[in-house]
């Protein structure tokens, strides 16, 4: 008959923002219990399993520091927190009657003293509250902030809960859940780890892309390396035969000159040689006049 103990049991009395945050973020501290309530969780689809619901939780002691509980109406159907339209705080609806129940549905006991209290699973932890309309407008309770005072608190007087600060008795039933659960902030962690490993395979991925570009990048600057020695060695032989070529022209424009010189001696002899053939023709024709 123990009681399933869940992570939000041991927190106890008052659970503020901070703490809740604490408890998202938890990894992979706790293996162990990580591990029964995953296989819980495979079993249940996310869920709670409710073995009686016909099982009514009688005034203390029955109710105790860390129970699991949910509320049911008049009618038998679990009530579970919506969040109210443009507003901040949770009110409890009926829902449907099922295998299955809800983690919105459950509600945890926290005691001080002789009251009682009960945090939701489904308002991030927050406190279910009597309030000042309860009396006056039959207003029911609901889910508002992470306080444990006299709003948020019940006293047993006789078979009943009455509210401590408006004397208006406890309007619903009250079931206790005795099987093992999954809280709703584990299924968190299982979330997180799932967005986790995803990140970390994402990583694994980008780094094998990575190395594989680096890879071509390698080759490509092994190619381009390459290319500019073989580029480097072709200007050294365009250069070389430049070289050569620029000395034969050397070489040619000498010749040239000598040539051109020879030339102006030849057309010079050639003149000298013209004028003496003139003299020579002409002694030869005053001769033949003599004769």
């Amino acid at each position: 008959n123990a009681l399933p103990r869940t992570r939000m049991e041991f927190m106890g009395g008052r659970m503020d923002v901070a703490e809740l945050k604490k408890l998202e973020v938890l990894a992979s501290a706790e293996d162990i219990l990580a591990t029964e309530q995953a296989q819980a969780l495979e079993g249940a689809d996310g869920r709670i399993t409710v073995r009686d619901w016909s099982a009514r939780v009688g005034l203390p002691p029955a109710l105790s520091e860390g129970s699991v509980v949910c509320f049911t109406n008049d009618d038998g159907l679990p009530l579970k927190v919506a969040r109210a339209q443009g507003q901040d705080y949770w009110e409890l609806v009926p829902t449907t009657l099922s295998p299955h129940l809800q983690p919105e549905c459950v509600f945890t006991v926290v005691k001080r003293g002789d009251l009682f209290g009960f945090r939701s699973w489904g308002a991030q932890g927050r406190m279910l509250q009597d309030t000042k309309n309860s009396r006056r407008k039959n207003e029911p309770p609901r889910v508002s902030n992470y306080n444990f005072f006299s709003w948020e608190s019940w006293r047993a007087a006789g078979n009943a809960l009455q509210n401590c600060a408006w004397k208006t008795d406890f309007p619903w039933n009250i079931s206790e859940l005795r099987v093992q659960v999954v809280s709703l902030l584990h299924e968190s962690e299982l979330k997180q780890r799932n967005e986790h490993r995803e990140l970390r395979r994402a990583l694994l991925m980008t780094e094998e892309k990575r190395e594989e570009m680096e890879g071509h990048l390698k080759q490509a600057i092994q190619t381009c390396q390459k290319q500019m020695e073989f580029a480097s060695q072709q200007t050294d032989e365009l250069q070389s035969r430049l070289a050569e070529n620029l000395a034969r022209n050397e070489c040619l424009s000498t010749e040239v000159l000598e040539c051109q010189e020879l030339n102006k001696q030849s057309q010079a002899t050639i003149a000298r040689l013209s004028r003496d053939l003139g003299v020579v023709e002409t002694r030869e024709i005053d001769a033949s006049k003599r004769v």
